[in-house]
């Protein structure tokens, strides 16, 4: 059995997922400084790069859609060892499936989506004892 990722490993895990994908969906310096302090900007370079993070950690579909089973299985395998972690997350992913229930101005493409998921997911973590930094 693997130990559980650290709240460390998996924000360097997801920076990096995001430096990637600013190769397809270039961010300013000041939108990269707002993503750090989980400030989300709204242009739709900084909407498409978190879609495709999320995308790269399976948490969107092929539709534009949030996929909570596959956040489940992400904290599954990030917490293995770590019921009360794994148990939180999924608390957190339980409070954000209600973005695919909201209109989005791009259909399936998922970026509008993405940035109502990381609100979400940004806004909620504090109150079920996830703390991103």
């Amino acid at each position: 059995m693997t130990s559980a990722k650290t709240d460390v490993e998996i924000k360097a895990w997801f920076l990096g997922q995001a430096v990637e994908c600013s190769k397809d969906h270039p961010v300013t310096t000041e939108e990269l400084r707002m993503i750090h302090k989980h400030e989300l900007p709204d242009s739709k370079n900084a909407k498409c790069l978190m879609k495709c993070v999320f995308r790269k950690c399976n948490w969107l579909d092929s539709k534009g859609m949030y996929d909570i089973n596959a956040a489940y299985a992400s904290s599954t395998k990030d917490f293995s060892d770590d019921k009360t972690k794994q148990e939180n997350a999924n608390k957190l992913f339980d409070t954000c499936k209600s973005v695919n229930e909201e209109n989005v101005g791009d259909g399936e493409e998922g970026c509008d989506r993405s940035l109502l998921l990381a609100k979400c997911l940004t806004k909620a973590a504090p109150q079920v004892s996830i703390y991103y930094s």
